[in-house]
């Protein structure tokens, strides 16, 4: 990631989104940019299967966690009915992808306190299935207002919209897995199965 930091004020645009970071060399030194790994994968379950029909992609799963070991990942699954914590357990035989989005100390607060709220608030929340609809169309063909309804994709996408780094061209509420995979911030990790 250091790569991308070449002056005191950094700017890096982004598919037309300028990402501002204000970062001193010592800053670049010290631990001051934080990982949020992100996982792609394929369950082979059947539902897993069904997306895999319609989005033409291996990978049509994306979760988010906070280390690169894969034990507890956090998306919106279709068979828990909203948010959920994925164990490793539930991911053994999963092929997957794993990259990593480097990002500030606050944006990483932002996003890991966001999560908690889904966790605190668990029930509240359900699966997206209309925009499954509409990320399948890759438009808003119905809309959906209730902001605590999402799919695997738009969850991770507005956890990074949220913190102001766009990582598709798409509204998150019609982005699918396999578009997020080729942002340019994300750094190819591992790839295999769990």
């Amino acid at each position: 990631m250091s790569k991308l930091f070449t002056k005191e004020e950094i700017v890096i645009n982004i598919d037309e989104i300028d990402v501002v970071f204000n970062l001193s060399n010592e800053d670049l030194k010290s631990d001051v940019l934080y990982p949020v790994y992100i996982l792609f994968t394929n369950t082979k379950t059947r539902f897993s299967k069904l997306t895999k029909l319609f989005s033409g992609s291996t990978l049509n799963h994306v979760s988010v966690g906070f280390t690169e070991i894969i034990d507890k990942y956090h998306t919106f699954d279709a068979t828990a009915g909203g948010f959920h914590t994925e164990e490793y357990a539930e991911l053994k035989g999963a092929l997957y992808s794993q990259y990593v989005i480097n990002i500030p100390k606050e944006a990483y607060d932002a996003i890991k306190n966001k999560i908690q709220s889904y966790k605190d608030n668990n029930k509240k929340t359900s699966y997206n299935w209309v925009g499954l609809v509409n990320a399948l169309a890759g438009k808003v063909i119905i809309k959906d207002k209730n902001p605590e309804r999402k799919f695997c994709s738009q969850f991770v996408a507005s956890l990074f919209e949220d913190i102001g780094i766009k990582l598709s061209k798409l509204p998150s509420n019609v982005v699918k897995p396999s578009e997020l995979i080729n942002h340019k911030l994300l750094q190819f990790v591992k790839k295999g199965k769990v």
